[in-house]
């Protein structure tokens, strides 16, 4: 089986081709050389440093044509790495919008090609009334299987009303190789970093962060402290970095707060073992990555999760600190304790093993991709 992946917000794409290549399929990763050089997370770089000369890593320059044709709902012609994709590859793989270009690639090769869901490409821009949201509608409804990798998004995919071929729940792969269980020490305080990216003051976007209500929660707290037993850390990361210290300020705890800068992920993990508790996000009902990798890290996570939809996608709960309001932030920091920490820390990585571990989410690729080419 010879694999193409086209895209790699995340990194989601690289560690995945790197898990099937383990596998015994020969997976090639194919991202636009800006990607190698932007600070982001869509460089592999941002993994681990020399990522992008993995063999596996395939860049292609960006064919600004098919960009903004697809913006006016144009399909276009094929690219030459996609003619290339189309002559040696016998399955494709597509995230982050990448689709179109897999349904470009389908049309001409017959190769079939399954849909990933990593972000705002399914709340936002499938639900758009542009050109474009139709178009990518059109790539999600002709790729043979849709995997969601938050479990939010089987409500979201019930709200589009796609008419889908399949579709099922993907969770994302945790090297437990790479994390161990790690003491989690606290010291003078109990250190609190809120690793979401600061993306909270829109009124019209789907898939905020919604940061603000922690940190209202924890200003409600420590307004009411005689002493300072929690330090709250902010990654340094998003849209409204500004806004959040003006927001820091306005709560007057800025005595409390440091802005932490972001780095790659080797800077990360060490961030992480340095604090006691992780904040995630508080708007769409599931956690991002960073999360479970705190949880694969002992760290127990503020998040607010659907209840239900976690059942569906895990057949269980997931152990966060669920919070849905600065009210629920507000009671629940009210009552953690180093016992309270030690015990989270503990369930969360025995979950992170159960329901994350590369074994089984490399089974549920290789089972998912055999059944589309026996089609």
């Amino acid at each position: 089986m010879k694999l193409a992946w086209l895209g790699n917000l995340g990194n989601v794409g690289f560690n995945y081709v790197r898990l099937l290549n383990t596998g015994g399929i020969e997976a090639r990763l194919y991202l636009p050389q800006v990607r190698l050089k932007a600070l982001s997370s869509s460089n592999p770089e941002n993994e681990y440093q020399g990522a992008s000369r993995e063999s596996f890593i395939h860049p292609f320059s960006r064919n600004y044509l098919d960009y903004f044709l697809n913006r006016l709902g144009i399909l276009g012609p094929l690219s030459g790495y996609e003619n290339l994709i189309g002559n040696g590859s016998g399955i494709v793989q597509a995230q982050t919008c990448y689709e179109i270009a897999a349904l470009r690639i389908k049309r001409k090769y017959g190769i079939p090609y399954a849909a990933m869901a990593t972000g705002a490409d399914l709340s936002e821009i499938a639900f758009s009334h542009t050109p474009l949201g139709g178009l990518y509608r059109t790539a999600l409804e002709n790729c043979s299987h849709l995997f969601l990798l938050n479990f939010d998004q089987f409500d979201t995919v019930g709200r589009l009303n796609l008419k889908l071929k399949s579709f099922g729940f993907l969770p994302f792969s945790i090297n437990l190789d790479r994390f161990k269980r790690l003491p989690n020490i606290i010291r003078e305080k109990i250190i609190v970093y809120s690793v979401a990216r600061l993306d909270w003051s829109s009124a019209t976007r789907a898939s905020t962060k919604r940061n603000d209500i922690f940190f209202r929660g924890f200003a409600r707290v420590m307004a009411e402290r005689e002493r300072a037993d929690f330090e709250l850390w902010i990654a340094d990361w998003g849209v409204d970095r500004i806004r959040t210290r003006s927001l820091i300020k306005s709560l007057n705890i800025e005595s409390f707060v440091k802005f932490i800068p972001v780095g790659d992920k080797n800077i990360f993990y060490e961030n992480l073992a340095r604090a006691n508790v992780i904040v995630d996000q508080f708007n769409i009902g599931s956690v991002g990555l960073s999360a479970l990798e705190s949880m694969a890290m002992s760290r127990p996570v503020f998040a607010y999760c659907d209840r239900s939809l976690a059942q569906k996608a895990y057949g269980s709960e997931i152990p966060v600190i669920n919070c849905s309001t600065d009210e629920d932030v507000f009671a629940r920091l009210k009552e953690l304790t180093p016992g309270m920490i030690a015990r989270l820390s503990e369930r969360g990585f025995d979950w992170i093993a159960e329901h994350h571990a590369e074994e089984k989410i490399l089974k549920i690729l290789l089972d998912t991709y055999r059944g589309i080419l026996s089609d």
